[in-house]
């Protein structure tokens, strides 16, 4: 069964999965995951390629391939940290 986007409207083929921690304010896009996981959401191309958290989170994307415009980051949180830090410098 191909999962759609969980984007109120949007019908599209979902290719990525959103996950977040509220405690932490920490939210992850990564590839599309086979089975489901509590609290995820699936995303199309467009809406993952847009996705954006509030003010004070941190986003980290674990996407094997790179946004259109943008590098890839790393999946350790850690490291995805330092990884922004440097291309903010």
């Amino acid at each position: 069964m191909q999962r759609v986007c969980a984007r109120p409207g949007c019908a599209a083929p979902a290719v990525a999965t959103f996950t977040y921690d509220p405690t932490d304010r920490r939210a992850w896009v990564a590839d599309l995951v086979a089975a489901d996981r509590p609290g995820s959401l699936h995303l199309c191309a467009d809406h993952a390629a847009r996705f954006s958290v509030p003010v004070g989170w941190t986003l980290v994307d674990e996407r094997a391939e790179p946004p259109a415009g943008g590098a890839a980051v790393p999946s350790s949180p850690l490291l995805a940290r330092a990884f922004r830090a440097s291309l903010a410098s």
